[in-house]
């Protein structure tokens, strides 16, 4: 049903609130000598955003130092069974992984010990 206009004004005068909503009230009292070293109650500092940016720069110069390091030291003296991302940008991935290029274009993984085999039976078959 379709009400009027003067019920919808009469439905909400019923729901008026008697003082306006601003939110969660001032700050509470709170003892002025007491020091932390997060600054305090509802601190402010100068200069928040440059020291934000020189600490992200700080996390950004670590992060790519500790990547770097660890992709010139990674070894894996067994290779995995398919190929890790991890083995495209490191270094010593073609010397540690013998089938590398195999397993990267999604080709069929067999392990040196049974291409060994196959190449000896196949080897002994010639003959």
């Amino acid at each position: 049903q379709v009400e009027s206009a003067s019920n919808m004004s009469a439905v909400r005068g019923a729901f008026r609130l008697t003082r306006p909503v601003l939110g969660g009230g001032g700050h509470y009292h709170y003892p002025a000598h007491v020091w932390t070293p997060a600054g305090g109650w509802w601190v402010n500092p100068p200069n928040w955003k440059r020291n934000l940016g020189i600490a992200f720069g700080f996390l950004g110069f670590s992060l790519y130092n500790i990547s770097s390091l660890s992709t010139k030291l990674e070894r894996r003296p067994m290779p995995p069974k398919n190929y890790i991302p991890s083995q495209g940008w490191c270094k010593n991935a073609a010397a540690d992984d013998p089938d590398l290029e195999t397993k990267k274009n999604g080709g069929t993984y067999i392990p040196a010990a049974e291409r060994a085999a196959a190449a000896k039976a196949a080897a002994a078959g010639h003959h």
